[in-house]
């Protein structure tokens, strides 16, 4: 229900794990709200963040845009795998840190429901 306090759990969650040098990205969708009302910016916002909280993610993020120019316009799913699991699964197999967290907030306000499915099958597949 609205008001319990579920985005502020998610807020100190995100803050915690930030301090800790674990939170890889977070989202909190926010209904009418622009950019953060839809899943349009979602991915590119996640992978933005990513690439800060692991600078060696730069140079694959880097080249997985250079492949693709319009990867910002391609679906959702496009988005993330050569954005989101592709990058990761590169940096895993080089022995980097393997676990970080992603802080997904309110994604009942984003305003496309079909968005809302894509995106619970996308972060469904991240495997630990």
């Amino acid at each position: 229900m609205a008001g319990t306090g579920k985005s502020t759990v998610a807020r100190t969650v995100a803050i915690k794990y930030s301090t800790d040098k674990a939170l890889g990205a977070s989202f909190f969708f926010t209904r009418g709200g622009g950019d953060i009302g839809h899943a349009g910016k979602f991915i590119t916002s996640i992978a933005v963040q990513l690439v800060d909280c692991i600078p060696s993610l730069k140079h694959i993020v880097c080249n997985a845009i250079a492949e693709r120019s319009n990867i910002a316009t391609q679906s959702l799913r496009d988005q993330w795998h050569h954005l989101i699991l592709g990058p990761l699964s590169k940096l895993a197999s080089s022995g980097g840190q393997s676990r970080y967290i992603l802080v997904l907030d309110a994604l009942d306000e984003c305003e496309n429901e079909n968005d809302i499915r894509v995106i619970l099958q996308l972060v469904s597949e991240v495997h630990p």
